[in-house]
């Protein structure tokens, strides 16, 4: 399934930043702004672990389903059963959730990284600075070539009059 988001991601610094809630939002989580803290919470009450499964369930409607995102393909085929362990959508949710609150703590640096984006994004100093300087450029080149143009032009003339 794709999702649109208000806000394309970016790599800043080397990290990738993703809006947080177009994330936790395609995950099935809650997204909460508390602003007096300027904290956001990410929360999930619809994943379940299945009563008589060992497997994660999802509720919708009142179904159940349950839901694997990674399987290995060998789980079957052979008498000695494979071990590797199956991905589910809430181990992704909770790994998602997990390293959100981990830069979450340190979040003086994902201020300092928002503020780089939104000067990377919305502020054209820099971008102006550097028309101005091409557009002397041009200028200078401009000039020089309408005096080699008026040079030739005047060589062109008296050799035809010579």
């Amino acid at each position: 399934m794709l999702y649109n988001l208000d806000i394309p991601p970016a790599i800043i610094n080397g990290r990738t930043l993703v809006p947080a809630r177009a994330v936790a939002e395609a995950l099935d989580c809650s997204v909460n702004w508390d602003g007096s803290t300027q904290t956001v919470t990410i929360s999930s009450e619809k994943w379940i672990r299945g009563a008589n499964s060992p497997t994660n369930a999802y509720i919708h409607n009142g179904v159940v389903y349950y839901s694997f995102i990674y399987q290995c393909n060998n789980k079957f085929k052979n008498a000695e059963k494979c071990k590797t362990p199956n991905l589910t959508a809430e181990d992704i949710r909770n790994a998602f959730i997990k390293a959100y609150n981990i830069d979450m703590a340190d979040r003086t640096t994902v201020l300092e990284d928002c503020k780089i984006m939104i000067d990377t994004v919305c502020t054209y100093t820099k971008l102006n600075e550097e028309i101005d300087f091409l557009t002397a450029e041009l200028k200078v080149l401009s000039e020089l070539v309408s005096e080699c143009v008026n040079e030739n032009a005047r060589k062109k003339h008296v050799d035809n009059i010579g």
